[in-house]
This record gives structure tokens, C-alpha cells and sequence, in this order.
């Protein structure tokens, strides 16, 4: 039970690092981001919503790469 909880949150760093580097990349701007206006989700569906300067990305993961949860 343990080692699952620190594979899940090990797994939510790794996602949310890579998102914010998906991000950079898909959304180059000479700012920084609106934190007010800008979002990552993990949707239950698993897809993930970005939402960057107006403009909203999804991106599916395959099953397998999904931890329990």
C-alpha cells in the first residue's frame, strides 16, 4: 500500500514535469504563464487538459501507463 501511494505520487511529479515541458514547447511565449488563466488536469477519462494563453491541448495516455488509482 505504501509503495503505491509513492508510485502514484512519483508518478504525478513525472506528469506534471512533463506537462510543463510540453507546455514550453507547444506554447512558446516570451512571458511566463497566467497562473489565473492557465491549467493542467488530469481528467478521470484519462486525458489531460491543458489550458495555456486561451488555447486548450488534450493528450490521452495509454492504459497501461496509468497507475491505480
Amino acid at each position: 500500500m505504501i509503495y503505491n501511494y509513492y508510485s502514484n505520487y512519483l508518478f504525478n511529479i513525472i506528469l506534471t514535469l512533463t506537462m510543463k515541458f510540453l507546455v514550453r514547447v507547444l506554447f512558446p511565449t516570451s512571458q511566463g504563464p497566467d497562473m489565473v488563466n492557465d491549467s493542467i488536469f488530469l481528467q478521470k477519462d484519462g486525458r489531460i487538459r491543458i489550458q495555456y494563453k486561451g488555447r486548450i491541448a488534450y493528450f490521452t495516455l495509454r492504459e497501461k501507463e496509468l497507475p491505480c488509482l
